[in-house]
């Protein structure tokens, strides 16, 4: 017996011993796969907190970048004492943080850190390479705004300090952009990647778990489960921050442009339509540049909550920058729904908004565009609600407007007609003709006013009321304005020394000319390089410009104009809304009367009544006056019978190049009678 019993204890305890074996072998070979795991996972989880990290890094840059920009045109622009200080001091908090993050990619870039190689390559070559070069435009932008700083702080420098320009902003902003295009694809790679290699490893551990005693392990697993929701959690928060606009939570532009086309190809199939519509606050920028970013921000999202509550679950609303928002209506019905749910949108946004016991409107306006009636293209119908929208504005605001044909017309007409005037600009075709004013009493010529006249490519002349609108939104018309100064003022100078009896030369002043803070110094400089006393020069300013006095500062820089010894000439007068608290001796020179009223005035009572009315007020004040316009002789008598001094228009002289009105002011010497022109010659 002891025999046969000996071989089967010692079976017995070989096996035991074997399923000793076997159990710590599966408990190190559980553990070893857990510990894996979890490594696997801790170290994916670490890696996607910092690309989590780097993008909305990114993030902040792109907006710091923006600000950037805007705080140095704000301190720039502003007068107010408090607040240039105000924006200077944040301006330089905030390029201590750009530069403090650009830094951090910088560091980033060269490090690698858990990027993989194609990224690092890719990063290194967005931070340094063509055409992001974001090292070189986030130093710029650094160094810019620093200088910035530093002449502005100082007020006898701060007409030399130069903003940041939006365009190194932009460049900035595009380069930040891709790195965090770069980041979340690698982001989405290493999950990948790491999502693969942890299924074979938790298939080979739950196989060693079934053979196991589970409850050993519980909280081992329990721990890599946490962790795999860490990782899902982590992934899906980058999935929305890509997807969503940070501020308000709408959909971002990338998300639009990635889901338009997939809802245009539904709405073909379906034979439906889709309508875009655009939507841009109107007085977002008072709130933001009065209150402050943080009731601007404010706003914004109080919009756009208000928006996603009136659209359905199948349109899409977003926001794409700024104060602009985008919703696209998928299957909206017809016209007048579509017409319906804007003005829904409209009544939402123009409803008051409370913040910190303050109530603001903020008010929209929207344009629309409609596939497939007016483009088939997610690009081009974007660009199709944005001239709808244009049109909206300029129709006064807080309106709706559909696309219509002949807003792509007026857009590629308009588009033309900048090219060609940039071009013209270039080649010196933007040329100056003159206009002569005389008394009505003596005949002799009491002033000159410098026009503007742009020959097209040479072959044909385009009006001034057609090509000065375009010229300011083309943002070209303090430069076309200044080259017509120039050469006005250097005409006049001529005139002056080989002495020609001329008045004054009179030049036209815009807004955008006077907005800028050396209008009075390059005016003045180009008298004395030129040689032309201040006193033989004028500047003549339309009445909008005087109501935007506030904003512009237009009474301190004609009272230096004036104190220099220059006229000051308020042109078409009575066309718009200038108060008598703005007509005085101590502001304004001469009063020019708009042709409107003086044009037929020889047949229209009416008309005589309100001339001899403001001719009589400047008499009293002071003032003098010249009548614009007068084309036939019948208007010439009149405005000599009720005592209009001085006069200009075709009855007298049409505009001419220098050199013909020099000749006319050598033959109309002072004292030679100056003959006026019939009806019908002044009407060919």
């Amino acid at each position: 017996m002891r025999d046969t019993v000996a071989p089967d204890l010692g079976d017995t305890l070989g096996v035991a011993k074997n399923i000793r074996i076997s159990y710590w072998l599966a408990v190190l070979l559980i553990a070893a796969l857990a510990t894996a795991s979890f490594w696997i996972m801790d170290r994916e989880i670490r890696g996607q907190s910092a690309d989590k990290d780097l993008i909305f890094l990114a993030g902040e840059q792109t907006m710091l970048s923006q600000r950037i920009a805007a705080l140095t045109q704000t301190a720039h622009e502003t007068d107010r004492v408090y607040v240039h200080a105000a924006a200077l001091n944040e301006l330089r908090q905030r390029i201590s943080e750009f530069e403090t993050n650009h830094g951090k990619f910088l560091a980033t870039a060269k490090a690698g850190g858990g990027l993989a190689e194609s990224a690092k390559s890719r990063l290194a070559e967005l931070m340094t390479g063509p055409p992001y070069d974001v090292d070189f435009y986030a130093s710029g932008i650094v160094k810019n705004a620093r200088q910035f700083v530093s002449l502005s702080a100082d007020p006898a420098r701060r007409a030399q300090a130069v903003p940041v320009s939006m365009a190194a902003a932009s460049a900035a902003l595009a380069g930040y952009q891709q790195i965090s295009d770069v980041l979340t694809q690698n982001s989405r790679r290493s999950i990948a990647k790491a999502a693969s290699v942890y299924r074979l490893l938790f298939a080979a551990m739950m196989l060693v778990l079934a053979a196991s005693v589970l409850f050993i392990f519980r909280p081992m697993i329990r721990n890599v489960v946490q962790r795999t929701r860490d990782l899902m959690a982590a992934r899906n928060e980058m999935a929305y921050l890509a997807a969503h606009d940070r501020l308000t939570g709408l959909r971002n532009r990338m998300f639009l442009t990635d889901h338009f086309e997939h809802m245009i190809e539904n709405a073909r199939r379906r034979k439906e339509r889709v309508a875009v519509l655009h939507v841009d606050l109107d007085n977002f920028k008072s709130v933001n540049d009065t209150y402050g970013h943080m009731a601007g921000d404010h706003v914004l999202q109080t919009v756009a909550a208000r928006i996603k509550s009136v659209v359905r679950a199948a349109d899409i609303p977003s926001r794409i920058g700024g104060d602009e928002f985008v919703i696209l209506l998928n299957g909206p019905g017809d016209t007048d729904d579509i017409a319906r749910v804007a003005n829904r949108v409209l009544w939402s946004v123009n409803e008051p908004i409370e913040f910190e016991s303050m109530v603001f409107r903020s008010g929209a306006s929207i344009g629309i565009s409609i596939f497939p009636d007016d483009a088939e293209k997610p690009e081009d119908l974007l660009i199709d609600s944005d001239l709808a929208l244009y049109r909206a504005k300029d129709a006064g605001r807080g309106c709706i407007r559909f696309f219509s044909s002949d807003l792509r017309q007026q857009h590629e007409y308009r588009r033309e007609m900048e090219t060609d005037l940039r071009e013209s600009l270039k080649r010196g075709e933007i040329t100056v003709n003159y206009q002569p004013q005389v008394s009505l009493a003596t005949a002799r010529v009491t002033g000159i006013e410098a026009l503007a006249r742009w020959n097209r490519n040479g072959t044909r002349y385009v009006s001034p009321d057609v090509f000065i609108p375009i010229a300011e939104k083309a943002g070209i018309m303090e430069a076309i304005g200044r080259q017509v100064i120039s050469s006005a003022i250097e005409q006049a100078a001529r005139w002056h020394k080989a002495g020609i009896e001329f008045g004054r030369i009179g030049i036209n002043a815009s807004r955008t000319e006077l907005v800028k803070d050396d209008f009075v110094a390059f005016v003045l400089g180009q008298a004395k390089t030129h040689g032309l006393p201040a006193s033989k020069l004028s500047v003549e300013v339309v009445e909008g410009v005087i109501l935007d006095d506030e904003s512009l500062d237009v009474a301190s820089k004609l009272r230096q104009l004036r104190n220099a010894g220059v006229y000051v000439e308020l042109d078409d007068f009575g066309t718009g809304y200038a108060s008598l608290s703005h007509i005085n001796s101590n502001e304004i020179d001469r009063l020019k009367i708009d042709e409107q009223f003086i044009q037929g005035i020889d047949t229209d009572k009416s008309k005589r009544r309100i001339v001899r009315a403001l001719i009589d007020l400047a008499r009293g004040l002071g003032i003098a006056v010249v009548a614009e316009g007068a084309e036939t002789i019948g208007e010439l008598e009149t405005l000599r019978e009720i005592g209009c001094p001085n006069v200009q228009g075709f009855g007298v002289a049409f505009p001419m190049d220098a050199d013909l009105l020099t000749e006319w002011l050598q033959i109309h010497a002072p004292g030679t009678p100056i003959p006026l022109y019939d009806e019908d010659k002044a009407s060919a």
